[in-house]
């Protein structure tokens, strides 16, 4: 994903680009599952983006499942998209709900 925070509101405003990181992130046969799910991580960087992705149908469960599973991601980019995802308290709780491992944070 674009480094320019003005890329990537205009990616995430792209018809059916959030959807299609969704789907990849959620085939867990997919080579590229852990680059939508970091691609998807880094759009939501944007404070619009944030809001746009939420709304997005299945991409908090999809994104939460997939850095809960520190074999998929790797312990350090997990930990960085558990610590990112944690500061709002909706995708908080659903890293909870889903068993998490929060502890590195207190």
């Amino acid at each position: 994903m674009a480094l320019n925070p003005d890329s990537n509101v205009a990616i995430a405003k792209e018809p059916g680009a959030l959807a299609g990181l969704v789907a990849l992130v959620q085939d867990e046969s997919a080579s590229g599952r852990v680059d939508a799910a970091v691609a998807l991580s880094n759009l939501a960087v944007n404070e619009a983006n944030k809001v746009k992705v939420a709304r997005t149908p299945g991409a908090l469960g999809a994104l939460v499942s997939v850095v809960c599973d520190e074999r998929v991601m790797g312990k350090a980019i997990a930990g960085a998209a558990k610590k990112a995802l944690s500061e709002r308290p909706e995708t908080k709780a659903k890293l909870l709900q889903l068993g998490c491992d929060l502890s590195f944070l207190a």
